[in-house]
């Protein structure tokens, strides 16, 4: 994936979708795969985990700053560059910026963790109409179906 460095924006690009996200969904599988085996493998999905955490909200900053920036010459090597921080494991920068925000991102999980939904009355009355209309429907059904029997018999 390194030689994309060398390559023109548009190719750089694909290079970043590889290295951004193919790869790591496979490192994730195969990390998830070796920890249902043994203890080591629950580090490494912390670790990708951490990764698609901070790749995603980094993603769709990229996305938005595309907008403005896109002319810059090198900016899809910039962004491989970045990937290349946040997944190598000499620098790991996905855990260096978890760790720097994971206040922030413990305010918006708790504010997702404790929403509860409600379904709305009307819902309620629907799903129960529908639901006995069907079990009225399959009792009326069943003297139906043993009379077809009996006379195919």
């Amino acid at each position: 994936v390194i030689p994309f460095l060398f390559t023109p924006g548009f190719l750089t690009y694909y290079g970043a979708v590889v290295s951004g996200k193919v790869i790591p969904v496979r490192a994730s599988l195969r990390a998830t795969a070796v920890a249902s085996g043994n203890s080591t493998g629950g580090q490494d999905v912390e670790k990708w985990t951490t990764y698609f955490i901070v790749f995603s909200a980094l993603d769709f900053l990229h996305r938005s700053a595309t907008l403005f920036f896109g002319w810059i010459p090198l900016w899809q090597h910039l962004k491989l560059v970045g990937i290349f921080w946040l997944q190598f494991p000499y620098f790991d920068g996905a855990k260096v910026l978890y760790a720097l925000n994971e206040e922030r991102i413990a305010k918006v999980t708790a504010h997702f963790t404790d929403f509860k939904f409600e379904v709305p009355a009307r819902l309620t009355k629907a799903k129960t109409k529908a639901t006995n209309a069907a079990n009225k429907e399959a009792k009326e059904d069943k003297p139906k179906k043993a009379k077809e029997t009996k006379k195919s018999k």
